[in-house]
């Protein structure tokens, strides 16, 4: 059997309940500021998403201007003295690699890019939708009730399902 002290319920609830109204008058307080950046934070994503074709150009551009340089390279090696070049084929070979390391990390970043975008557009839809997920938890798809202060008693709690008839007696 285990016992325990109802002033130390007790406790824990009245902490809860202050806990739960800083967090409340927090919101309260920073609601204009959070909805201002939400939507410069949306604006910004819709930007880049309006933008993403000239994005893709860019990188085209530049996919052929290392395509260009790695021409180039490969006349400086020639002119160098082909393969037995010495310093200057090394250059040409460290420059090929850089520009291929580039042209491969630049697409994945602009995979990552337009994924974290995604992302950010899909969060701050949801918090539009419903902001009292980052108070309450993602699995809360209702406004949940704020919290009781003092200067409003709690409400009663309220049950959807019809009272029990005594046993005995019929519904008609």
């Amino acid at each position: 059997m285990l016992t325990a002290d109802p002033s130390a319920l007790q406790d824990v609830t009245e902490s809860i309940r202050a806990t739960l109204q800083n967090v409340n008058r927090l919101v309260a307080d920073n609601q204009e500021s959070v909805k201002n950046s939400l939507r410069n934070l949306e604006t910004f994503t819709a930007t880049l998403a309006r933008n993403s074709e000239k994005i893709d150009n860019v990188m085209l551009r530049v996919d052929g201007v290392m395509g260009k340089a790695d021409g180039l390279m490969l006349g400086l090696n020639t002119i160098a003295g082909g393969s037995a070049g010495g310093e200057l084929n090394l250059m040409v070979k460290s420059i090929r690699e850089l520009a291929e390391d580039f042209d491969k990390r630049s697409g994945a970043l602009m995979t990552d890019g337009r994924r974290t975008l995604s992302d950010i557009s899909r969060a701050v839809n949801n918090f539009d939708r419903n902001p009292t997920r980052v108070i309450f938890g993602g699995g809360n798809t209702q406004a949940a009730d704020p919290a009781p202060t003092a200067a409003a008693p709690p409400r009663p709690a309220t049950s959807a399902a019809p009272p029990r008839q005594p046993s005995g007696q019929r519904r008609q």
